[in-house]
């Protein structure tokens, strides 16, 4: 799989990379494990989770599968999340709760508001510090290839604390490279900070989000900061949404998921900036559909008029 400089980092990440929000969380212990080795298989060499995924189980199932390989693959992590003390004991029960939830109809909203009704934001530095270590222990590294805040406010980008606690861990040797994972707006607003250190950003774009291209690109680029775009297919709604569709149609292409995805993760491989499209792929026709589009061709004149039809008229 073709790979790319992360900005003017030292780092080179696969065009696709492999999001672990559900590693350890949504799926089973088995079915992670089994899912990032399909990934490696496949040459994908980013892995991006964070301390919130599976309340610190992704970054755990991750270092057993990457455990004593010659040739690890560049992992990212995040922190800025803190979850409640009766959330924590909810995870003890998750593998008898798993199966409930994914067979009733309704649970699984209901376990996704509960889980956002007990989780919190927490900046400090010594917060921060103590997010570090503990990532740092659990996946068993010396140090952290590329460390992010995890969707900071504004105000927290404004008043330089956090991003500065990240520059001193990397001076120490923690952190190998700093970065930012949020809105584009807060993305834009931290690379337009002096001094911010950070070697990258992690937005989220697709055909149905695409205000990061003007307002985080540009700014990225011109400093050497590499782009991470998450959310290609906008968490699932992509296949559901009928503009997409009708765009599609009207220049007569197919509207099937596996067509939809790979316009969307083309469109997002070929924006100049873009170092990699983060997608989470558990399952093998995922991870195969995504890996092909990945080393797809580029969009014809009308897959690209199709996206663009779907931005602001400063994109047309």
């Amino acid at each position: 799989m073709q790979t790319r400089p992360l900005g003017a980092s030292d780092l080179r990440l696969s065009v696709l990379g492999f999001g672990c929000a559900p590693v350890a969380s949504r799926a089973t212990a088995r079915e992670s494990e089994a899912a990032i080795r399909a990934g490696l298989d496949a040459g994908i060499t980013y892995f991006d989770t964070a301390d919130m995924y599976g309340l610190g189980g992704s970054e755990k199932t991750l270092a057993r599968v990457l455990a004593g390989r010659p040739d690890r693959p560049v992992v990212a992590t995040k922190c800025g999340y803190t979850f409640s003390a009766k959330l924590k004991a909810v995870a003890f029960l998750k593998p008898i709760l798993r199966p409930l939830v994914r067979r009733l109809k309704g649970v699984k909203a209901g376990a996704a508001s509960v889980m956002a009704s007990q989780r919190s934001q927490n900046f400090d530095p010594a917060y921060i510090r103590a997010c570090v270590d503990a990532s740092l222990a659990r996946l068993g590294f010396d140090r952290i290839d590329l460390f992010y805040l995890h969707d900071p406010p504004l105000d927290v980008i404004r008043r330089g604390a956090a991003l500065a606690t990240l520059r001193e861990l990397k001076a120490a040797g923690k952190l190998r490279h700093i970065g930012l994972s949020g809105e584009a707006s807060v993305a834009a607003a931290a690379l337009q900070t002096p001094g911010h250190g950070m070697s990258a950003v992690q937005v989220a774009i697709g055909p149905l989000n695409q205000e990061a291209v003007s307002s985080v690109l540009p700014l990225a680029r011109a400093q050497g900061v590499g782009v991470v775009a998450g959310q290609p297919f906008s968490n699932g709604r992509l296949f559901s949404s009928e503009t997409f569709a009708s765009a599609l149609r009207q220049r007569g292409l197919p509207t099937d998921p596996r067509s939809m995805a790979s316009v969307a993760l083309r469109f997002v491989r070929d924006l100049d900036g873009v170092t990699s499209v983060l997608c989470s792929m558990m399952r093998p026709e995922n991870l195969r559909t995504n890996a092909a589009a990945a080393d797809g061709p580029a969009l014809t004149s009308a897959e690209r008029d199709a996206v663009l039809s779907l931005a602001g008229p400063e994109r047309r």
